[in-house]
């Protein structure tokens, strides 16, 4: 530390200031972390449970205490104003007060060519998700699977692995289609709250790297053979919550 230089500690964001008196540095002041202040770098691998592991448990046991849906959507391009849906499915994480839930549905989009139309990488929505424009001919359009939605997924607690893509993205489609939005509790997004467990770390960020599915499949040495189908990635994401959750439980009993 230099002097009258603000540094941190390297595991957790505490600024400190210090002044020279004599040959030594002398603390003046120090900053607590702000609520939602990043470490310097990424705890050790052994320190990893015991950073995220209380807030993992809190969290997932909290959603499996209420009506809890995941859901996943494919769609034909990127944009959640502009494209469409062409796949949905969603599942019960956990559902105390009604029956579980398991809904899947292909879904026509008003330019289902927009599948097959390449971007600049010469990828295509068509290559991610192998649903093709023939495969949606007599399929239900948007406005008639909202009734399942609104029933199913009506004032739950909702998680998806990128809410910031899904959420926004249906929200679109509704009005869109001038249907009404459908009223949800809370919104998780499983991908911010788990991606430390795939260990990527991005020290120009201070945070760990957003994670795939896939690469949260093999941390836990899981086949993922259907990636990018919506009821596979709902599956696997509800596997990657329960796994996180009951090693969160174990360890904080040893």
């Amino acid at each position: 530390m230099e002097n009258q230089q603000a540094d941190r500690w390297q595991t957790f964001p505490i600024l400190a200031t210090a002044t020279e008196k004599g040959k030594y540095l002398t603390i003046i002041s120090l900053q607590a972390p702000a609520p939602d202040a990043r470490p310097d770098r990424a705890p050790e691998l052994e320190n990893l449970w015991e950073v995220y592991g209380p807030r993992w448990w809190s969290v997932l046991h909290s959603l499996g205490a209420e009506d809890t849906i995941v859901f996943d959507i494919e769609t034909t391009g990127t944009e959640t104003d502009l494209d469409e849906a062409v796949s949905i499915a969603l599942r019960s994480y956990a559902s105390p007060s009604s029956a579980p839930v398991k809904y899947h549905s292909l879904i026509a989009p008003r330019f289902p060519e927009k599948l097959l139309e390449r971007n600049a990488k010469g990828e295509c929505a068509y290559n991610i998700h192998g649903i093709h424009p023939s495969d949606l001919a007599g399929q239900p359009p948007f406005p008639a699977v909202h009734q399942a939605l609104w029933e199913i997924m009506w004032e739950k607690n909702w998680v998806c692995w990128n809410t910031d893509f899904d959420v926004a993205l249906l929200d679109s489609l509704c009005l869109r289609h001038h249907l009404p939005l459908i009223p949800r509790k809370r919104v998780l997004c499983a991908m911010r709250l788990l991606s430390p467990l795939a260990g990527k770390w991005d020290a120009g960020h201070s945070a760990y790297r957003k994670a795939k599915l896939e690469e949260m499949a093999q941390v836990m040495g899981m086949a993922f053979p259907d990636a990018h189908d919506a009821a596979a990635d709902v599956k696997m994401t509800i596997a990657v919550m329960r796994w996180a959750y009951a090693e969160a439980h174990k360890r904080a009993r040893v």
